[in-house]
């Protein structure tokens, strides 16, 4: 998982099982800072909603760059 806020984070490590191979960096959505197809697969969850246009735009823009050619993009928002 990926979140700018450090206590989502936070949050979500208190849930997991403290064995659970999962990494949590803090990024930013616009600007990930990862090699280009350095992932399988993206959720974006409730995100974009929330952030202005030019930004979502950037955002999505990352995710298809960060997810590997032929990976899965998933998201889900309320438009």
């Amino acid at each position: 998982m990926v979140d700018v806020l450090p206590a989502q984070l936070h949050n979500l490590r208190a849930k997991l099982p403290a064995e659970a191979p999962v990494r949590l960096p803090q990024r930013n959505s616009a600007a990930l800072g990862v090699p280009d197809g350095s992932y399988d697969q993206a959720l974006v969850f409730f995100l974009l909603h929330e952030q202005p246009e030019a930004v979502r735009r950037d955002t999505l823009a990352e995710v298809v760059r960060a997810v590997k050619p032929g990976g899965n993009i998933v998201i889900v928002d309320y438009h």
